[in-house]
């Protein structure tokens, strides 16, 4: 069954490959592109892929429900809608910088475009073939999803707030491709931010008792709280570090260094205070049932 999965994932990478040579090819026709990929491989590996998948994955979904296949479908969903995320904002964010003027020429600034329309077709058909089939309610493959979803959410805003920042107040920016470099953080933060709210108020919709004693809630209030917490701890090491050695007068006082690890020091931080928060109010109502008992 593994080598199944690692040839129905080469499928995948072959469809994807296909696609973008269509519409290469159809961009070519628009734009004269010279740049067109060669089909050969994509298409083998999409055919095999394609067969594999129908004749292995199919059959399988009249089949009772079991932990691997619930963590396999919840997995896939939240990559398939990462991968068509992180598509859109790609094109987004092309898009944008070309209306503002922030772009090259036509044809090189969209040249990109047929893979990342490539990426969002097959994203989304994955996202909307697996996730119709994560069982109803918060059951099955669902309920991982969603938290799989929000940690990935939570830890690419903190990233992305972090380099836009940085960008904003990088002076070194100020040449031909800074207005485009902050189009297009800002939409990863605008991203970022929405897919961690949305799933965030899902899983905070359901009734807290019955989150607080499921397994994929832990893991991520804390594991996601370890990560974040150890990485505002060494950002905020590293700012003691600077600040220490420019007051001894071992280097010049530069803010620009500080820049980054400030921060990362303040969004991870605040990220980690609130799921500390969470990890509290979740034992505390553990505590208050078992009294009631």
């Amino acid at each position: 069954n593994q080598y199944l999965r690692t040839l129905v994932s080469l499928g995948l990478i072959g469809l994807i490959g296909t696609l973008e040579w269509l519409f290469s090819i159809a961009y070519d026709a628009l734009s004269r592109l010279d740049d067109v990929p060669d089909p050969a491989i994509a298409i083998a590996l999409a055919v095999a892929g394609a067969a594999i998948w129908a004749w292995r994955w199919l059959p399988a979904w009249d089949e009772e429900p079991n932990v691997l296949r619930n963590f396999y479908i919840g997995f896939v969903t939240a990559f398939s809608l990462i991968m068509a995320i992180g598509a859109g904002v790609t094109m987004i964010a092309t898009l944008l910088t070309f209306v503002f003027g922030e772009g090259g020429p036509a044809v090189d600034h969209f040249d990109a475009l047929p893979l990342a329309l490539s990426f969002s077709i097959v994203g989304w058909a994955l996202w909307y073939h697996h996730g119709h089939r994560l069982g109803p309610g918060r059951a099955g493959g669902r309920r991982g999803y969603e938290y799989a979803m929000a940690a990935t959410g939570l830890g690419s805003l903190v990233g992305s707030t972090t380099a836009l920042v940085a960008a904003v107040f990088t002076p070194t920016l100020a040449g031909t491709n800074s207005g485009s470099t902050l189009l297009t953080i800002a939409c990863a933060v605008i991203a970022s931010g929405w897919v961690w709210l949305t799933f965030w108020r899902k899983a905070q919709a359901a009734p807290r008792a019955e989150e607080a004693r499921v397994l994929s809630r832990r893991i991520y209030l804390i594991g996601m709280a370890i990560i974040l917490g150890l990485t505002a701890a060494g950002s905020l090491i590293a700012v003691l570090v600077v600040v220490f050695r420019a007051l001894l007068g071992e280097i010049g006082a530069d803010a620009g260094s500080l820049r980054i690890p400030v921060t990362l020091t303040l969004t991870a931080g605040l990220a980690t205070w609130h799921l500390f928060d969470q990890i509290r109010a979740d034992l505390e109502d553990r505590v208050r049932r078992r009294r009631c008992l």
